[in-house]
């Protein structure tokens, strides 16, 4: 190395000096070069949130956002809740296992624990209903473990150490009485109940807006959290038993800026309904966690969560709270609204993408969704690549060396700043109703939502969006996974025999107020049903549910048609590309249409065109195809489409005739010819699909 080089990398400052650096105009102008003297706005992408994309960021559009004094740990804690990263403690791997029984999930939790699992989520199967285990077999095991007193923790923690794993319980309604029955476990196994850590998924505003749950009454429901805050503060010191349940607006179809701004307001909900009755502000917020989706749109899900901390810490201490105390502690799960039926493996990409994006905006805990979960419970070959996907993130790709990667980031710190900007003006509206139950009560929460939800369904049903493997670029041959499988109606019986001989001395006429009694009334041995019909009124708040919304769906319903006609003739309906022309005159066409018609699990022919019309539509009638496409070039098309729509429709009139394009000029001759459809980049693919299905008899 020359003395001059050996320079430069001693002062990697100097590396630069040399060049001259380019201005924002500079870019500018070579980029609209590249459009071919097209503005730069025509490559500006609108988001879901209605923020604008620019194709560049550079220090000039973030420099009057970013905070340079702004630290990790410190507040606001947008930059993270830890000042050295996930250098010294990493992010607990929680993977929830909704197998049905404790026995199940024990074994499955202990062979998953030794193999990169760090903390345990339960999922009750009481998600149902009023919250607690149904009484019939058609009830049980549909969403997770059956517990219903406190032996099934005995059998379900049966050689874990709970005080080196925390532990977070997912139960629903019954989450407080669940609560009871855990505590008296700890108590009677002589646990140390101060090393006890995890939380409590315990969110009256979530529930009162869950189509899952009946009779929800909101108020009852927090007068049953203050007395269980009050009872178990200095019991449990590390443990969050209040949750901030954001998730239920992310799987409805929330936007980005929704899922904040309604989160927060959830959150300063349950301070004005919870603080005064029970805990100060420093020690409520210290007993609350976020439970918050991660979708799929990368750097919004970052930008998202940084915003949501920036706020809450603001609101914390708006309510006289120290600063620490605002410091945002966050369960982390990858999305369920997204997850596929027709490509199950893709749903290993976007559950990478979405854990990454979690961790970058700094969880504590991370579940991610398992592949195969669309279809029923989750293998052990899905629950380990779960768990791999987190484990290559943090030991092979070695996130936890590097201090919030994301912080300084231009795009990511304007992004940050637009959400934040957006979301408090929502969050204040919400405040100007008079706080989150009245803007449900006012079903402001739930039409907004449902609009964004509307959205992004007619995205992708005109293939804006694009979901691999649903919407475009379609598996036929994908194999569904093989599932977890279990004896649902064997396992019901003995469970409901099991209940019956469980014995009470508890009083089950008893009506009891407080926390501390349900504890005593768990300690004699009451059972989930004794302790949810003692400390429970139920009345019907009567709130519009939101529904969680799968993006699939209307892809789903339209690729089951396929196998309604096989059954009915033999074979999988046909479609007939007629390329007319030269290559460059048919070929992105047939390409479009070959897609189109795939994405709806037709068998699609594609042949080599020529000139000759009459002889692609010789072929096109001996391949006794339900559907015909005609792909070419719009100069071509007045020259043969109405002769050629006219000899097909003469020989089979049952064909549906469709035209890849949209001619506008000769729209009503070609319609008047026989043609039945146009296909094109602005087609709703799910409308068209569906009508065409339904010409065909499906």
């Amino acid at each position: 190395m020359m003395k001059e080089e050996k320079a430069l990398f001693d002062h990697p400052e100097n590396l630069l000096s040399e060049f001259e650096a380019n201005t924002y105009e500079q870019w500018k102008e070579i980029a609209e070069g590249s459009l071919k003297g097209k503005p730069l706005e025509k490559i500006i992408k609108k988001t879901l949130e209605n923020i604008n994309i620019q194709p560049i960021y550079d220090f000039d559009s973030a420099k009057e956002i970013i905070d340079f004094n702004s630290m990790p740990g410190f507040y606001p804690f947008d930059r993270g809740n830890c000042a050295d990263g996930y250098n010294i403690k990493k992010w607990h791997i929680t993977q929830e296992i909704p197998y049905p029984t404790p026995t199940l999930l024990n074994a499955a939790l202990k062979s998953d624990l030794v193999k990169g699992q760090t903390a345990i989520s339960i999922v009750g199967d009481g998600l149902s209903k009023n919250g607690i285990n149904p009484s019939d077999n058609n009830g049980l095991f549909k969403s997770g473990t059956s517990i219903f007193c406190t032996q099934d923790y005995e059998e379900l923690f049966k050689e874990i150490d709970l005080s080196k794993t925390p532990v977070y319980l997912n139960m629903g309604l019954a989450g407080i009485q669940q609560y009871a029955l855990f505590i008296n476990y700890l108590k009677n196994n002589e646990i140390e109940l101060s090393t006890i850590s995890g939380g409590l998924f315990f969110d009256p505003i979530a529930f009162s807006l869950d189509s899952n749950f009946e009779n929800v009454n909101t108020k009852e429901l927090y007068k049953q959290l203050s007395s269980m805050l009050k009872s178990t503060n200095e019991m449990l010191p590390s443990y969050k038993p209040l949750c901030i349940d954001s998730t239920i607006y992310h799987e409805a179809g929330a936007d980005a800026v929704q899922e904040v701004a309604f989160g927060l307001a959830t959150g300063t909900q349950h301070i004005k309904s919870v603080h005064n009755d029970a805990l100060s502000v420093d020690d409520l917020a210290g007993k609350m966690f976020f439970n918050v989706s991660y979708g799929p749109v990368f750097f919004i899900e970052i930008a998202k969560v940084r915003a949501m901390r920036k706020l809450w810490a603001r609101i914390v201490k708006e309510f006289g709270g120290n600063e620490n105390s605002g410091n945002m502690h966050i369960f982390a799960r990858t999305s369920k609204f997204n997850k596929s039926r027709l490509d199950q493996y893709v749903n290993l990409l976007r559950n990478t993408t979405e854990a990454l994006s979690a961790i970058l905006s700094g969880c504590n805990e991370l579940h991610v969704e398992f592949f195969d979960e669309p279809f029923g419970l989750p293998s052990e070959f899905s629950r380990r690549v779960a768990r791999n996907i987190q484990l290559v993130l943090m030991e092979e790709c070695n996130l936890p060396d590097v201090i919030d990667p994301v912080g300084g980031t231009w795009f990511v710190e304007k992004l940050t700043d637009e959400i934040a900007q957006q979301a408090w003006e929502l969050f204040l509206e919400i405040e100007k109703q008079g706080g989150m139950v009245k803007a449900i009560e006012n079903n402001f929460v739930q039409n907004a939502i449902e609009e964004k939800a509307k959205q992004r369904q007619k995205q992708l049903s005109l293939r804006k969006d694009i979901l691999v493997g649903t919407n475009k670029y379609p598996n036929k041959n994908e194999k569904k996974a093989s599932l977890y499988e279990y004896d649902n109606k064997k396992l019901s019986e003995d469970r409901l025999s099991y209940a019956k001989e469980i014995k009470t001395d508890s009083n089950t006429d008893k009506n009891i107020s407080s926390f501390t009694e349900l504890m005593d009334m768990a300690a004699s041995g009451a059972t989930l049903q004794d302790l949810f019909n003692n400390f429970s009124k139920n009345i019907d708040n009567s709130f519009k549910k939101l529904k969680p919304i799968i993006l699939c769906e209307m892809f789903e319903v339209i690729r089951e048609k396929p196998d309604i006609f096989k059954t009915k003739t033999g074979r999988l309906p046909k479609v007939f590309l007629a390329n007319i022309g030269t290559v460059k005159e048919y070929k992105s066409r047939a390409d479009f249409s070959s897609d189109f018609f795939s994405v709806g699990g037709f068998d699609v022919i594609n042949k080599i065109g020529h000139d000759n019309w009459e002889e692609v539509a010789k072929d096109a009638i001996e391949s006794q195809s339900e559907v015909i496409a005609i792909c070419s070039s719009d100069t071509k098309y007045p020259e043969f489409v109405p002769q050629f729509c006219r000899l097909i429709k003469r020989a089979k009139p049952l064909t549906i005739l469709v035209l890849a394009g949209y001619p506008k000029d000769h729209i009503d001759e070609f319609k008047a010819a026989g043609l039945d459809e146009f296909i094109h980049i602005k087609s709703d693919i799910v409308y068209t699909l569906s009508k065409i299905f339904g010409s065909i008899g499906t």
